[in-house]
């Protein structure tokens, strides 16, 4: 995984080309040298001289490759400006640089460069719900991860905290990111974003109150951050959409009208769609219904129809026809919701229940819910879906009567267990030191 330092430039040239897939004799016609001339460079039997080198490696397209030791740092840097991009979610351009930097693949003795290539690639990928690719590059880094330094495996860490918590493997993203925390070191290019990404992770794994606590720090530092780094805008979306979770609307709104503002600002059609969204929740769960609707329409016009975003307001959109008794657009937004959702477990049992409240006086629709749908939320750690299926049974059985007491008495345990779940937290040991250099405050260390 290390280079090896003392290799010779003859040696480095001969790997570009048969990297290259090029003869010696294709490398002299383009470099004006002689074929046997080229042998001998690359057997160090000749030395090439600055501007000899120039014209080989133009023969080679590695110009601007490291071939030599000190342009290494020159690359480097470039890459993590690349990483730097990706994170900033400047996708477009992060891949007019990629296509700068992609040639590091020809110089195989370059390892170490290789790999952080490799590594932001993959995070590339993610960003794009690419998960078959980057999961077959992390496969390859992981043979080597011991030979390498802290650094790449931190970028390790973080990239697979994030393929697990893209493909809803929370708890195991968790224990990811907690690994790439104890990596980081001044300098590290994306830990605030790892911060952010791990209470994300807490949220998806339930745990509110504890994700809420670890924004809000957060939401502190970056609240004089500048208006085009998403960072800010990130943290603030998720902690509004926590509070409304926990009912405290005073808190939301004023967050979301600022995460509106500059998601227009940056022109992100994606988070205005991931905002509407939120104040559809908000007025949903305030049971402001035709509110509610009105946003979530306007969210389901920022996403495409194959984006988990698009799934997840669909299926709020659902609820609040439920709530609403519009059964004719429920009936067709659930059809459309399990053909979108055939092969996505969670979202298929998220519609099938949806379906099964509008029928529970149909003792199979509250077989399905109590035996089947919440077993499985909270088995998934969806404890906020979870406690709609269960308060949803336990208001229609103490309505019902005739003899279904227990029942409602068992919704109103399963209830109260969920919340307990929700404010406990997990097993996680939240240990993290936030390093705030980036916002001004050098040396100054603040620990969670």
């Amino acid at each position: 995984m290390r280079n090896n330092k003392t290799l010779p430039i003859g040696e480095k040239l001969k790997q570009v080309r048969e990297a290259r897939g090029m003869t010696q004799k294709e490398v002299a016609a383009v470099a004006m040298y002689s074929a046997p001339s080229i042998s001998s460079i690359e057997a160090g039997r000749m030395d090439c001289e600055a501007d000899g080198l120039l014209l080989v490696r133009k023969a080679l397209n590695i110009e601007k490759m490291p071939l030599l030791e000190s342009e290494r740092k020159v690359f480097k840097d470039k890459l993590l400006i690349f990483c730097d991009l990706i994170l900033d979610w400047k996708i477009e351009e992060a891949k007019e640089m990629q296509e700068e930097l992609s040639d590091i693949e020809y110089l195989p003795f370059e390892c170490e460069l290789n790999t952080y290539y490799k590594l932001f690639e993959c995070l590339l990928l993610l960003t794009e719900n690419n998960f078959d690719e980057a999961a077959a590059i992390l496969k390859t880094i992981a043979v080597n991860l011991q030979e390498t330094d802290d650094e790449i495996t931190y970028y390790y860490y973080y990239n697979m905290g994030i393929l697990n918590s893209k493909t809803f493997n929370d708890e195991v993203a968790m224990e990811f990111f907690l690994k790439a925390n104890r990596l980081i070191k001044s300098g590290y290019k994306g830990h605030e974003v790892l911060h952010y990404n791990t209470a994300s992770c807490l949220m998806g794994l339930g745990f509110l109150v504890q994700s809420v606590s670890f924004l809000e720090k957060w939401h502190e530092m970056f609240s004089s951050e500048k208006s085009d780094r998403y960072i800010g805008l990130w943290i603030d979306e998720l902690l509004a959409r926590n509070y409304i979770r926990l009912n405290r609307f005073q808190d939301a709104q004023p967050l979301l009208e600022k995460c509106l503002k500059k998601a227009k600002t940056l022109n992100n059609k994606r988070y205005i769609g991931i905002i509407f969204y939120d104040y559809g929740l908000m007025y949903k769960t305030a049971g402001a219904g035709s509110s509610a609707l009105e946003y979530l329409d306007k969210a389901l016009e920022c996403f495409k129809g194959d984006e988990i975003n698009y799934l997840e307001a669909l299926y709020l959109k659902v609820l609040c026809c439920v709530d609403m008794k519009y059964s004719t657009l429920c009936v067709k937004s659930i059809e459309e919701g399990k053909k979108l959702a055939k092969g996505n477990e969670m979202y298929t049992i998220l519609f099938e229940s949806a379906k099964h409240l509008t029928s529970l006086s149909n003792h199979k629709s509250t077989q399905y819910i109590e035996g089947i749908a919440i077993p499985y939320l909270v088995s998934n750690f969806s404890f906020y879906a979870a406690l709609v299926y269960s308060e949803t049974l336990r208001k229609y059985f103490e309505g019902k009567g005739d003899g279904s007491v227990k029942k409602a008495l068992l919704m109103s345990d399963v209830t109260r267990g969920i919340y307990e779940r929700m404010l406990n937290g997990g097993d996680f040991t939240l240990e993290f030191t936030i390093q705030v250099h980036h916002i001004g405050k050098k040396g100054f260390e603040k620990n969670l």
